[in-house]
């Protein structure tokens, strides 16, 4: 019985100290956002200088980790908003729909038969086409999807490579083997 007492004696001593630790590292990004150095923290801490930084330091990773994890919940509740949206949006797409005027189905005859049949309107469908897209386009955005590839240019010279630059301007292209010597174009 006296370790089970002792072992949650010493879980609420681990919580308690855990909790005067988070409530030092809280007070360590506040006294750093009135604009203190790490020394005049660690003086009102009544701890040194390195240890003020550490703190700051700590108290920013969590906060940090907590925005992420936070971030991440609010992506995965816009991809759950966008999925739904984009099921109705199919279901619109699917349908068939036709066109109305003054409160009437507009019928026109059929050329084999000369029965009268619906005029389909193909409005809603490209609507709901381009709303799609855009519900595709904010996905890439939220997730991230539509980073700016990267370029990285190789070559020689800045002349060489400016050259390279000029002649894929031009409309005639690269010129060809003869046609380049040490980094320069002949004209011709």
């Amino acid at each position: 019985m006296s370790t089970r007492k002792s072992s949650k004696a010493n879980n609420w001593k681990n919580r308690a100290v855990h909790l005067q630790a988070m409530d030092r590292r809280e007070r360590a990004i506040q006294l750093a956002a009135t604009g203190m150095t790490f020394a005049q923290m660690g003086e009102a801490m009544g701890v040194d200088k390195a240890t003020a930084f550490k703190l700051w330091r700590d108290a920013l990773k969590e906060r940090t980790q907590r925005f992420a994890e936070v971030l991440d919940d609010y992506r995965a509740l816009e991809v759950e908003k966008l999925d739904r949206d984009e099921r109705e949006v199919c279901k619109v797409m699917e349908a068939r729909h036709y066109v109305v005027d003054r409160g009437a189905v507009v019928e026109y005859p059929d050329a084999e038969t000369g029965e009268l049949k619906p005029l389909l309107d193909d409005m809603p469908v490209l609507k709901a086409i381009d709303t799609r897209l855009r519900i595709a386009n904010r996905r890439a955005r939220l997730l991230g999807l539509d980073q700016p590839a990267r370029m990285q240019l190789e070559g020689g010279t800045d002349n060489e490579m400016r050259i390279i630059v000029d002649y894929a301007k031009a409309p005639e292209g690269l010129p060809s083997g003869d046609d380049v010597i040490e980094g320069t174009a002949t004209e011709e």
